[in-house]
């Protein structure tokens, strides 16, 4: 009889150790998982933080040209606009348009962003047009056009005729011009 018990024992004790080892293997392995997976959470964490600085540089020069008061906020879809690209854009179309429809328009339709795109359709390319602009305003809509050139001022276009105030006038004059040339091609 004791040599049962002795090999009752021996056997729960072999048992027991054997799911110690295993539970300890099983713990090490879960580890080793862990620390796999907390790595790449690290790297993409590190990724993330680099796009956002790079999306946080790419739209700085924005940022200071609209500076203000309830100042719509731009962004470029693509890192692949040059300054100057970006500056011309913000001069010749996206302030002037702001300022346009702050005067134009009731405070609920006001842009509160752009979104400006390279256009990549060859037909739309051929046609002279280099990008998108939408303007996302509050009141539920948004306002798209295509955009020749850097270099050409915004031209409005309204349902009736446009009515521009003095002030807008004095400081756009280039705006005001391309638009009344452009009424003169559609008549």
């Amino acid at each position: 009889m004791p040599a049962v018990i002795v090999s009752v024992l021996i056997t729960t004790v072999v048992i027991g150790l054997s799911s110690y080892i295993w539970q300890i293997s099983k713990d090490k392995t879960a580890q080793i998982k862990l620390g796999r997976l907390q790595s790449k959470v690290s790297v993409l964490e590190n990724q993330l933080e680099v796009l956002q600085k790079e999306r946080q540089k790419n739209n700085e020069t924005c940022k200071e040209s609209l500076d203000g008061p309830n100042s719509p906020e731009v962004t470029f879809a693509t890192n692949d606009f040059s300054l100057e690209e970006k500056n011309g854009l913000l001069k010749k179309v996206i302030i002037p348009f702001a300022d346009y429809m702050k005067e134009s328009e009731p405070s609920e339709n006001q842009p509160f962003g752009f979104l400006i795109k390279k256009v990549n359709d060859e037909k739309t390319k051929k046609l002279g047009y280099l990008y998108e602009i939408n303007a996302l305003q509050n009141g539920q809509g948004t306002n798209s056009w295509l955009q020749k050139e850097v270099r050409d001022y915004w031209i409005p276009d309204c349902m009736d005729k446009c009515k521009f105030s003095e002030t807008y006038s004095q400081k756009y004059p280039e705006v005001i011009k391309r638009y009344f040339d452009a009424q003169k091609e559609i008549q």
